[in-house]
């Protein structure tokens, strides 16, 4: 993680700092149409939900049926902040989790393209709110 990245944590006063994932953007992470972020299960490399989060991302949402998602805040490679939603999508094979509010912002500000290497860090607020560091390699 860059040192600057990390003293932005440090100023929010977060702490739990754990590195979830690195992949290459691909097309469907860039689309408009789609506006999210996808970050498969299989491929996290530490747990980072608490229980009660858990159970909000798999509880149908009553009134239309989705599965529920949890407020986020997003620091991007620029150090700049975004509200988002994290959600959980059960696939034909496996589960996805997405960031999904906002994310077509965060890929337009920063000019993301097709195969960057990105990685996803995950912290806490001392409020114990999520928190997303996205870091461009």
């Amino acid at each position: 993680m860059p040192l600057e990245m990390k003293r932005k944590i440090e100023e929010m006063g977060g702490c739990e700092i754990k590195l979830l994932i690195q992949k290459q953007l691909f097309p469907t992470d860039l689309s408009p149409k789609h506006n999210r972020f996808s970050i498969p299960i299989k491929k996290i490399s530490n747990e980072f939900l608490r229980e009660e989060e858990k159970k909000v991302l798999e509880t149908r949402v009553s009134g239309n049926n989705k599965l529920g998602g949890i407020k986020v805040k997003v620091v991007d490679p620029c150090l700049r902040e975004y509200e988002s939603l994290l959600k959980k999508w059960a696939m034909t094979s496996c589960s996805i989790y997405n960031l999904t509010h906002k994310w077509n912002a965060i890929v337009q500000d920063n000019q993301f393209q097709c195969n960057d290497a990105v990685q996803l860090w995950s912290f806490r607020l001392p409020t114990d709110d999520l928190c997303f560091a996205l870091v461009k390699l």
